[in-house]
């Protein structure tokens, strides 16, 4: 009959070494040389087949751009670690304030923010929205783009109403502008 620890853990010394290295390798793959690196590239094999093969190669191009800047400030102490599971609001704060200092476009900074949120969010990590909370000032202020006024004579002839009251094409189109 075989007890609980028994089905948790290998009986023989041979089963158990093999359960300790692979235990080993899990480790190491956690907390590898590149940790953002590593994630990304696991976060982006689960969502081949999910996105567009177009967006899905701008996303991969975001990810490992963004490694190499997480990798340099970590270089220069500027951030604690480049594991996104263990990024705090701080190191977040860092890198947006870097990416900003880049005069990127607000809509460019938005999406540079969706990425890394969408990243830390599959490393249960939810630094980026509480950073944001924080910090209002770090999210991206944008302007939605306005039509053309309207000509003059077209305002005109707006305002003097229709001819016949008969001419649909007028009422609809003063119902479809109200």
């Amino acid at each position: 009959m075989c007890s609980e620890l028994s089905r948790c853990y290998p009986i023989n010394f041979y089963s158990w070494a093999v359960f300790l290295n692979s235990r080993k390798k899990e480790v190491r793959k956690e907390m590898g040389r590149y940790p953002f690196t590593d994630s990304a590239c696991e976060y982006m094999n689960t969502m081949r087949g999910q996105i567009a093969d177009s967006t899905w190669d701008a996303l991969n191009r975001r990810y490992k751009r963004m490694g190499r800047d997480v990798q340099d400030l970590y270089q220069e102490k500027e951030i604690k670690t480049t594991s996104p599971k263990n990024m705090s609001l701080d190191d977040v704060r860092i890198f947006l304030l870097y990416r900003k200092s880049l005069n990127l476009s607000q809509k460019e900074l938005g999406h540079e923010i969706t990425a890394l949120k969408n990243l830390l969010q599959y490393n249960e990590n939810p630094a980026v929205d509480m950073c944001l909370f924080k910090n209002p000032m770090l999210r991206p202020r944008t302007k939605g783009k306005r039509l053309p006024s309207m000509a003059d004579s077209v305002y005109r002839e707006y305002l003097k109403g229709p001819r016949r009251w008969k001419d649909i094409v007028w009422c609809a189109h003063m119902l479809w502008c109200f």
